[in-house]
């Protein structure tokens, strides 16, 4: 028996809005026992979390509200998919099956967040940008980023096999997220210029460095030192 299996009990009924208990315990190891959580039902139904001497541990949550009339952009990255496109054989310096699945990823974040205003993508990263007036979950940045994160992970493993029919993914990605709030439509603006910017550059750099070892004939380590020399060459001193 796994140590950490839980054991739900849950009684019925309840007359005259008399509550009854519903007692959920952890099992650890084989015959240790404690109660991991305790719910009342109404007799109209309704469940709630039961008062105890140790609500007090709420006070420990981060009040983590974003600011009011701020943009909030959240930023999912992938983790370590250097690693990942090697091993799944992405195409390089561009796999377009990778483009078009980080795309439809984005597409269902969009639909089923439906606050999200405007989306930018690229390589392994895609920003999305909450309404300034958006009071989804009462403006927690926690909130904004696990379920961003979330549903951009779940949907990335969902529809892998619709882009990459013959290539079985290896084991499941991972992907970080951060949130940044833009007082000004400005600030936004410059924040996706950005991310343009950086695009790209990455891919001149990529698209040479892969030129240079698809059909230069260069080892990757070559290509990359030539290109150093040549970016320090025409670098303005």
């Amino acid at each position: 028996m796994s140590p950490w299996k839980r054991i739900i009990e849950l009684t019925s009924g309840g007359e005259n809005g008399v509550p009854f208990p519903l007692m959920c315990s952890l099992v650890l190891g084989r015959y240790s026992w404690c109660p991991a959580l305790v719910l009342w039902r109404t007799s109209s139904g309704s469940a709630g979390m039961a008062k105890s001497k140790f609500e007090y541990v709420k006070e420990f949550e981060v009040q983590d509200t974003c600011l009011r009339n701020c943009w909030v952009v959240v930023r999912v990255d992938g983790k370590n998919f250097h690693r990942f496109s090697e091993q799944h054989n992405f195409t390089k310096p561009n796999d377009i099956r990778a483009l078009q699945l980080m795309n439809r990823c984005a597409k269902n974040v969009m639909k089923e967040l439906d606050n999200i205003c405007i989306a930018y993508g690229s390589s392994d990263e895609y920003s999305f940008v909450f309404h300034k007036n958006s009071n989804w979950h009462k403006r927690r940045a926690s909130k904004f980023m696990t379920h961003v994160v979330s549903q951009f992970a779940s949907s990335y493993v969902f529809y892998w096999k619709e882009f990459f029919s013959s290539q079985p993914i290896l084991y499941p990605p991972g992907f970080d997220g951060r949130v940044v709030i833009y007082p000004s439509e400005e600030n936004l603006k410059d924040y996706l210029s950005w991310r343009q910017a950086d695009c790209h550059i990455n891919n001149m750099y990529n698209t040479v460095f892969w030129a240079l070892v698809q059909k230069g004939g260069l080892t990757p380590a070559k290509a990359q030192e030539r290109l150093r020399v040549s970016t320090s060459i025409a670098s303005p001193s």
